[in-house]
């Protein structure tokens, strides 16, 4: 299984332990993330595939 496919099997145990609720929580749109992002300022300026503004790559921490 590739890490992905582990990723959302485990999201779709929890959503399904947790119900509708969870799902409707957990619901995204990568374009409208990644057009929010853009109007912010962030872009991938050197081609690496990472998102970076005044040179600081873009990160986030999730805490569960």
């Amino acid at each position: 299984m590739e890490p992905e496919d582990q990723l959302q099997y485990k999201d779709y145990r929890l959503a399904k332990s947790l119900g509708k609720a969870y799902l409707d929580m957990v619901n995204y749109d990568v374009e409208k993330a990644k057009a929010l992002l853009t109007e912010s300022g962030w872009a991938d300026t050197d081609g690496d595939g990472f998102l970076d503004k005044n040179k600081k790559k873009f990160t986030l921490d999730i805490k569960m």
